[in-house]
């Protein structure tokens, strides 16, 4: 497998498991528990946990998630079509 493959591979199953997260939580939950609760959690000098942020909101973008709400108070969930 090539590094590209065995990355979009990667990116696909944490997607997934962002779903299968949320898919438990009909209210939704905000990221920094999405990242706790999946191993995610990073810190760099000036931020944390930017990769599952990156992520996340890929699945905003592609409508598989709604986020509700701003900034640190936003909360993700499916939206009512996928439950």
């Amino acid at each position: 497998m090539t590094p590209l493959a065995k990355a979009q591979h990667g990116l696909a199953l944490i997607c997934d498991a962002m779903l299968d997260l949320l898919a438990q939580h009909a209210e939704g939950l905000p990221h920094a528990k999405i990242a706790r609760a999946l191993g995610l959690e990073m810190e760099y000098p000036g931020g944390k946990n930017y990769a599952s942020q990156t992520i996340l909101h890929q699945l905003v973008n592609a409508k598989k998630v709604e986020k509700v709400g701003e900034a640190r108070n936003a909360i993700f969930r499916l939206p009512p079509t996928s439950k």
